[in-house]
């Protein structure tokens, strides 16, 4: 039975942003974190106006000018979502603007045993489908899993591209054997993207922050929906 070893979900922001407004000072001066968050603040590395880096506990923050990244490694995990959208909604000294928004659910599953892990590789990746080296590689994984001969598929990625929920964007599902540990583990990323059509970012009424609705009606949504992903393709390992 696959067992979560670890599970982070991640927001990322793309467009023009605050860097200030993502320390750990400016975020609780904001109400954003509270005061044992920001004093217990660690691994903080602040650049002017260009570099925002700290990590609480369960929580990783990094702001750059053109990039945001907010990962969340405990539960409640929305809370990467919301301290993106309370500190960009009323940060009105500095108008932000967002182009692309990215719900990102990474984790890392442990399979009983390594023919569990060739199990869902050869159903992801068939090596009947490769002919004549097929071949070769039937015979290649064999060997001991721990024999460097041993052969399987070493990342594989499914894109869904413009599904119904959005105007611009895609859905892009990561499995590869897991790099941490010599072990049956497996990694899976799933990357929900959303960008904005190319009329809204030339419209000057448009709003700028439009995309964080995404992050307020349906970030729960994304992140079950990758977990359901995730579960139809462990089973293909059973």
């Amino acid at each position: 039975m696959p067992q979560l070893s670890l599970k982070t979900v991640s927001v990322v922001l793309l467009g023009v942003f605050n860097v200030r407004s993502f320390t750990p000072t400016a975020l609780l001066k904001s109400d954003v974190l509270t005061l044992s968050d920001a004093v217990s603040a660690d691994a903080i590395t602040i650049l002017s106006t260009k570099v925002s880096s700290f990590e609480i506990e369960g929580l990783k923050v990094d702001a750059q000018s053109e990039r945001i990244q907010v990962d969340a490694s405990a539960p409640p995990y929305i809370r990467a979502a919301d301290i993106l959208n309370k500190t960009l909604r009323e940060n009105s000294d500095f108008p932000s603007k967002i182009t692309a928004i990215g719900v990102n659910v990474n984790a890392y599953y442990m399979l009983d045993n390594y023919e569990m892990r060739d199990r869902l590789g050869r159903k992801l990746a068939p090596i009947d489908a490769w002919g004549k080296w097929g071949e070769q590689l039937k015979k290649a994984q064999a060997l001991p899993p721990d024999d460097p001969g041993h052969s399987g598929m070493m990342s594989i990625v499914m894109r869904l591209p413009m599904p119904d929920d959005r105007i611009s964007g895609h859905i892009d599902v990561r499995v590869e054997p897991s790099s941490r540990l010599k072990s049956p583990e497996v990694f899976i990323a799933i990357n929900d993207h959303y960008g904005i059509s190319p009329d809204a970012g030339k419209a000057s009424s448009s709003d700028p922050l439009a995309l964080l609705e995404v992050l307020e009606t349906r970030f729960d949504s994304s992140v079950q929906r990758a977990e359901e992903i995730m579960s139809s393709l462990l089973e293909q390992a059973k």
